[in-house]
């Protein structure tokens, strides 16, 4: 029997840290996954990048949610205002943390990235 059509829902996610993100949540009715893969796109990118891999991955794994969002500044999430502190990584560790923390509050986590996305899933892991 073929897995059911992925659905996703769409909304901003506003997190302590000030920034309000663009998020996408991809699944296929499952409301308690057996884990949650978040996506993280690289410098100049936005969450469609991750359209390709979705479905392959909802299809191998449909008790999963698949959750990406655009970092501050980027795609349809608007920069964050940090007064006169230039953005850096530590702003956007903070944001996954604080993403991480909202939106998958249990359950295993799967991190995939690309490029800058790397870079800010490496220094978190650490």
């Amino acid at each position: 029997m073929p897995s059911p059509e992925p659905q996703v829902s769409v909304k901003v996610v506003e997190l302590p840290t000030g920034s309000k993100l663009h998020t996408e949540r991809w699944h296929t009715r499952v409301a308690n996954p057996a884990r949650t893969i978040v996506c993280l796109h690289g410098l100049g990118g936005t969450t469609n990048m991750y359209y390709p891999i979705t479905r392959p991955l909802l299809s191998l794994l449909p008790d999963s949610h698949i959750l990406s969002y655009d970092r501050a500044g980027s795609g349809l999430s608007p920069p964050t205002d940090y007064g006169n502190v230039p953005f850096s990584m530590a702003h956007m560790l903070a944001d996954l943390e604080a993403f991480i923390a909202a939106e998958v509050p249990t359950g295993p986590i799967i991190l995939v990235s690309h490029s800058m996305g790397t870079m800010i899933v490496s220094r978190w892991l650490l």
